[in-house]
């Protein structure tokens, strides 16, 4: 009788170590899958770090925030709205817009993202997310 106990705990203690292992790898994977939306920003900065940095000038754009809307609007003429991501650059960063896109749906909009240059006013990239250039 304590030969079957002790086989049964220790098949139990198999199927629990399995279970454990599968249900680990999952929640692996659900945590870092989960952490790319979470840290997008600070990927984006990593990836493209060599797009995203300007180098500061003596000459600037007298109002670079609405040259850059005004930029926006002549090459996206039927936008939705348009957001500025990140009001804190420091000197040396680019600004990025997202774009609502009109795409003709009645309750959808495509996603762009435009990135300037703010001392030249150059778009450094732009177009729906998934396809700069």
């Amino acid at each position: 009788m304590y030969y079957m106990s002790m086989k049964r705990t220790r098949r139990l203690f198999t199927v629990n170590s399995w279970l454990g292992l599968i249900t680990g790898i999952f929640l692996l994977l659900l945590g870092l899958s989960g952490a790319v939306p979470v840290f997008r920003h600070e990927l984006d900065q990593l990836a493209n770090r060599n797009v995203l940095t300007v180098k500061p000038t003596d000459q600037s754009l007298a109002n670079p925030v609405s040259r850059c809307y005004q930029t926006i609007i002549e090459r996206y003429p039927n936008l939705d709205g348009i957001a500025w991501l990140n009001p804190g650059a420091g000197q040396s960063e680019a600004y990025d817009f997202r774009l609502y896109l009109n795409d003709v749906q009645l309750f959808t909009y495509d996603l762009g993202l435009i990135t300037f240059d703010p001392y030249t006013g150059v778009i450094l990239r732009g177009g729906k997310l998934g396809r700069h250039r």
